[in-house]
């Protein structure tokens, strides 16, 4: 036994609630113009059974109103993560819109900090 997988976990419970959208650990070389990446960005174990993991949500859409409305449900399902599979605390840190500084694509930004345990 180990700690819950969170990236993993999130991009699952992502991949049925946003779908048909493509949801991800990692940007491919070849963007689709719609796509959501979870990535763990940081936060550290507290013991071999207690984790608390930052998590940060990309979210991308052709439109900023598109991008904006894929990020809100993101929020919704994060948001929503049960007690029952692991998550005691789920915590906001930030919601808000981020262009990519390339190609200036409508994107936004969500993140997290979460206290997860081993169910």
């Amino acid at each position: 036994m180990g700690t819950l997988n969170v990236q993993a976990d999130i991009r699952r419970r992502l991949e049925e609630a946003l779908a048909p959208v493509e949801v991800r650990a990692s940007v491919p070389a070849d963007r689709p113009r719609t796509l959501v990446v979870v990535t763990r960005e940081g936060g550290g174990r507290d013991n071999a059974l207690i984790d608390s993991p930052g998590v940060g949500i990309y979210c991308w859409a052709p439109t900023e109103a598109e991008a904006a409305e894929l990020s809100d449900r993101a929020a919704e399902v994060v948001e929503s993560l049960p007690f029952s599979a692991g998550y005691a605390r789920v915590e906001k840190e930030s919601h808000r819109s981020d262009a990519e500084t390339e190609t200036r694509s409508p994107r936004w930004y969500l993140s997290y900090t979460l206290k997860t345990f081993e169910p």
